[in-house]
């Protein structure tokens, strides 16, 4: 090996030294750096040159060239990516399903002691009332006024429900565009990543911001990712693509006039704007509650009040009030109809109802003296019928009311206030379910970003050895090329002198 050659030799380790502490410092300064992957530099020998030589018989031999940096690696693994994402979708779902869940219950107030629960238990404890002592005005006009509050407790109860299902309109179109957003930013880092392995420059820190918006839409919806050879990734939405290669392909949420005009979920170049079912990332755990618990709530809610609203007035249509008249449908809707979008909206008392004295307690007179109009016969039979369907035989319309009429007997149930009971046992399971759902799913999460942390994240103490390493390397090589300098020096200087 010549001195000019082993100056060059000494010269690639320095600066492949150098390299590798500027990589290691690197990565101390990142390492409290969300997302950021811990990077290495793979150092290679030299290709060997060929050299004459005095002691091999050929008169040539390989001399080593020193060492260089092949590539700078960037630990990840794939898999625990893969993993911790679909963790991450899941339990953004569930964490924001229990956050609406909350919403919901606070805004029923089943809890309360103003509950609708509570205020059924009024209304049919007024008719008990009335039932008792039939000949006080004040027992009358009291029902009144219990039944003025049980109505507007169905309909605030179903305005609140509707308000935050149309509420969350703005909440799905927000994260609906976070989506689109996050899948253009995706489309310009894969050309970059792609233009970096044609012009061979370091594509670490894309790709680092690469997995951190992959991450951030997996908090939003669930995806699958494919990461390709060259570093690009194609991600997809139940078999659709949303990005490949430099391509994306949009979401947007479309409002149907048939549903109230909350939004759906499309593909933008779906002509026939088909809805997509999303299920999970923290839009999944809108549209379940919007859609499912919500739908749910509104429909038992609906159901009774039909119930009630049918029960109650055939009964009360087959007795006598005060005055010796027929007894008028008690509840009517409010918008006139028969069949309403929402029968708790709608259910209200009867406005040609206007004096206490129209409250048909009385039963039907079947004999002289029998049933007077001040008896409070009708007024029990109203009172059992939250906890019965068994209605006397005088009310032959009670025996005719169809499953729509009686959506509470269709579905199984006897007892108003059963029904009613178990439209807050099923919030509450669900409550339950989505709160599990949070705890497990983050459990898991935990121990695949650990196992992330493993692979990717920045041990100081390692680094801090690696420093070591590289700076004595690096004193090695400079020491090198000083030995070589002396002896460049001495020749010189001795040619120089034999020269004279």
């Amino acid at each position: 090996m010549s001195s000019f050659s082993g100056i060059n030799v000494a010269l690639q380790n320095l600066l492949a030294q150098q390299a590798a502490l500027e990589i290691t410092q690197n990565n101390v300064a990142n390492a409290n750096t969300e997302g950021y992957h811990r990077q290495q530099a793979v150092m290679k020998a030299g290709f060997p040159a060929r050299s004459m030589s005095l002691t091999n018989s050929a008169g040539v031999q390989n001399i080593g060239t020193g060492v260089y940096i092949s590539n700078i690696k960037r630990y990840s693994l794939d898999f625990y990516d893969t993993q911790y994402r679909s963790q991450l979708s899941q339990n953004s779902r569930y964490s924001m399903l229990t956050d609406m869940l909350s919403e919901i219950e606070t805004n029923l107030a089943d809890s309360s002691s103003d509950s609708l629960t509570n205020r059924i238990n009024n209304f049919f404890a007024g008719w008990q009332t009335v039932a008792t002592d039939p000949d006080i005005a004040a027992n009358r006009q009291d029902l009144l006024e219990t039944t003025q509050t049980l109505v507007e407790g169905f309909q605030n109860r179903a305005l609140s429900l509707i308000q935050i299902q149309k509420d969350q309109n703005l909440a799905i179109t927000q994260r609906v565009d976070d989506v689109n957003s996050i899948a253009k930013q995706l489309a310009e880092l894969n050309a970059e990543i792609g233009r970096s392995q044609t012009d061979t420059s370091d594509p670490n820190a894309l790709l680092d911001e690469r997995d951190r918006l992959l991450d951030k839409l997996a908090t939003n919806i669930g995806t699958t990712v494919h990461i390709q050879d060259d570093g690009q990734v194609l991600v997809s939405i139940q078999g659709h693509a949303l990005v490949i290669g430099s391509r994306t392909f949009k979401l947007e949420a479309t409002p149907v006039a048939a549903n109230g005009n909350l939004v759906k979920i499309n593909w933008a170049d779906d002509p026939d704007k088909n809805a997509l079912t999303i299920e999970n990332g923290e839009i999944g755990g809108i549209m379940y509650a919007r859609d499912t618990v919500i739908g749910d709530q509104l429909k038992r809610l609906d159901n009774t009040a039909t119930s009630l609203m049918n029960r109650v007035n055939a009964i009360h249509q087959s007795g006598y009030d005060l005055n010796g008249n027929a007894g008028l449908p008690f509840f009517v809707f409010s918008d006139g109809s028969t069949n309403p979008v929402h029968a708790s909206l709608s259910i209200s008392l009867n406005t040609n109802i206007t004096s206490y004295t129209q409250i048909a307690a009385a039963t039907q007179v079947t004999a002289p003296g029998v049933g007077a109009p001040g008896d409070g016969n009708n007024a029990l039979d109203i009172a059992n019928c939250i906890n019965t369907t068994t209605f006397p035989t005088r009310v032959p319309p009670i025996t005719a009311l169809t499953n729509a009429q009686d959506p509470v007997m269709a579905a199984g149930e006897q007892s108003i206030g059963h029904y009613n009971t178990s439209r807050i046992t099923q919030l509450a399971l669900e409550q339950r379910h989505a709160e599990t759902g949070v705890k497990d799913t983050k459990s898991i999460m935990t121990a695949m970003d650990e196992q992330r942390e493993s692979v990717a994240g920045v041990n100081l103490d390692e680094e801090a050895a690696n420093m070591l390493k590289y700076q004595r390397a690096y004193q090695a090589a400079a020491r090198l090329m000083n030995t070589f300098d002396q002896m460049l020096e001495l020749v010189v200087t001795n040619l120089g002198l034999a020269g004279r």
